[in-house]
């Protein structure tokens, strides 16, 4: 069967060098999205059918800002979750200040300045998974990062932080490790520390408490993790190796947030020159996957067939969004001209195409404090 194909229009100029991360705020009829580069969170009204820069608010940074999440109970004009430089924050949108709720340093030790968070999602259970990966301008992108599993909830007086985290070996490129951290109210931490405080070829679970089961931690072969998603179910977890240019799926268990190792399989081989990047998942469980350096966003159905496609003008589709049944896409900026003149002048430009489809409705972050 010949695949569905789409056009989609530009609806915002901006000049990105790296724009990712869109998010439909349903309230206010807007799309925040950031440009991790220019170290950038902006928001965009979604009822105009073309956008301008005067349309815009921005917020900078002094470090990249590179995905972000609603909070349970929170109102996302005053406070919204994103993944940063040196961690996951809270941000205040009306000072832009950050508040750590996790630092990718363990306890007592300096930030890494190789690393930055990169794409992330919210699961059934409303914790936040992200990955890490060496940051910009430290030169080829090396096996150093992690995808890491927070959650933030009180019991007994406590609250706890959790944090599942893969450090890749070299030659393996395997989950390596598990960390957990009990973080007090009063503001103080404690780290449990295993014998060897690099995490580095070694695979651990340190329970912060007795209710707490120890986890397993799956094999992999990410480096760089990308976008993380669910099935409508919440029994298929999603994981996009950008550069391997393969998706991968896992039994997931949304009651406890657990992975199956041996479930691990792979949904998706890309066979193209690009990148699979950012997707998100609609109401039949079809993926929808920008395709960064091909100009193209796939549908991709829950048995990893391509039966749609959406065509754009630039090379470097980095994510997409749903609001309502149009689909709102993200790029990057172009200056190669890989798909010619146009692709570099429409490079990190925001489109928008109706595709007949709706996604599934986010999970939020539940912070707990």
């Amino acid at each position: 069967m010949t695949p569905t194909t789409w056009s989609a229009s530009p609806f915002l100029s901006l000049g990105c060098l790296l724009g990712e991360g869109p998010y439909y705020e349903s309230a206010t009829q807007t799309l925040r999205f950031v440009d991790i580069k220019k170290k950038q969170v902006h928001t965009v009204p979604v009822t105009i059918p073309i956008a301008s820069a005067s349309d815009v608010k921005t917020l900078s940074f002094d470090i990249p800002v590179t995905v972000t999440a609603d909070i349970t109970g929170v109102d996302p004009c005053d406070r919204i979750l994103v993944g940063a430089k040196y961690g996951v924050a809270v941000l205040d949108r009306n000072t832009g200040g950050l508040d750590w709720v996790a630092r990718w340093a363990e306890s007592g030790d300096k930030d890494n300045e190789r690393l930055r968070s990169n794409d992330g999602g919210v699961d059934p259970n409303g914790r936040f998974w992200v990955g890490t990966m060496t940051d910009f301008g430290l030169g080829d992108f090396q096996p150093e990062g992690r995808f890491q599993n927070i959650s933030r909830h009180n019991d007994s007086g406590a609250s706890y932080l959790h944090v599942l985290a893969a450090v890749l070996a070299a030659s393996t490129l395997s989950w390596s490790a598990i960390m957990q951290f009990e973080r007090r109210r009063t503001g103080s931490d404690k780290k449990y520390s295993p014998q060897n405080p690099r995490l580095e070829g070694s695979v651990f679970t340190i329970p912060t408490d007795p209710k707490y089961s120890p986890r397993r931690v799956f094999r992999s072969g990410f480096t760089i993790p990308n976008t993380v998603g669910w099935s409508p179910d919440g029994m298929t977890m999603y994981i996009t190796h950008s550069s391997a240019r393969t998706i991968f799926a896992y039994s997931y268990d949304p009651a406890v947030g657990s992975v199956s190792p041996e479930s691990e399989r792979i949904f998706y081989s890309h066979p193209g020159a690009g990148e699979p990047d950012g997707f998100r998942v609609d109401t039949e469980g079809n993926l929808w996957h920008a395709v960064y350096g091909e100009g193209k966003v796939l549908r991709i159905t829950p048995e990893g067939k391509v039966t749609g496609e959406v065509r754009l003008p630039t090379a470097n589709i980095t994510c997409v969004e749903f609001v309502g049944t149009e689909l709102f896409i993200t790029s990057a900026a172009d200056e190669g001209a890989q798909m010619g003149p146009v692709s570099k002048e429409m490079g990190g430009a925001i489109f928008r195409v109706d595709v007949g489809a709706r996604g599934l409705d986010r999970f939020k972050f539940k912070l707990d404090v």
